[in-house]
């Protein structure tokens, strides 16, 4: 019989820095049943449980939180033919500050100081001057 030390735990490549630095780095793995990384008792350490429920909740707080914000930032657009923005453009615009005339069309996030921000994250005399400012 082996050692339990001649065996490689699967979830040595995981690092909670790096789920934490690259919010969705592991979520192709976490959310495909042939790769996600299987916990082998006898291998695996308490350390590593811990390790692998905090990527966890890291990676799937994430996500519930982007996907969340795509929902409440995009605009009800009644007659047009639009196909409406993909969820991976959404997280472009917010992660490179890339404000597109798509971006303005179908979302509420608004181009403030040269960030990219979510409407609901503007400061109120931010949205009350900009209002002034279109009458």
């Amino acid at each position: 019989m082996k050692e339990r030390n001649s065996f490689k735990c699967p979830h040595l490549e995981f690092s909670i820095k790096e789920a934490e630095d690259y919010n969705f780095k592991y979520l192709g793995q976490l959310t495909d049943f042939d790769q996600f990384p299987m916990f082998k008792p006898g291998i695996c350490t308490v350390e590593c449980k811990e390790k692998m429920i905090k990527i966890i909740d890291i990676t799937f707080y994430n996500y519930y939180k982007l996907s969340r914000d795509y929902f409440e930032d995009c605009k009800m657009i009644f007659g047009s033919n639009s196909r409406g923005l993909y969820l991976e453009e959404y997280l472009i615009a917010i992660k490179n500050n890339e404000y597109t005339k798509k971006t303005e069309f179908l979302t509420n996030l608004q181009y403030i100081d040269g960030k990219v921000v979510r409407f609901c994250d503007v400061p109120k005399e931010n949205n009350e001057t900009k209002q002034e400012e279109n009458k």
